[in-house]
């Protein structure tokens, strides 16, 4: 969803990183959901709020939904 919305805004992943001085790498895991790629819960939860924010979006919305998707598969590992 957070691909598909950057896109439509014409926003690339380098200018996001710029703005919010998360890393790429990042970035591009949090839109693939490749959770084991991310950093600890706490980060990866700043991260998303930053990211949404960046997109205009309810952060606390994202990050709940985010966060919950990232909480079922540690617990299924």
């Amino acid at each position: 969803m957070l691909r598909q919305i950057r896109e439509r805004h014409g926003v690339e992943i380098s200018d996001i990183s710029l703005a919010t001085k998360i890393r790429s790498l990042y970035l591009e895991c949090i839109e693939k959901e490749k959770y084991e790629s991310l950093p600890p819960e706490v980060y990866t939860r700043g991260f998303v709020v930053d990211y949404a924010r960046f997109l205009q979006l309810d952060p606390e919305r994202v990050a709940k939904d985010y966060m919950a998707r990232f909480r079922e598969w540690r617990e299924g590992k």
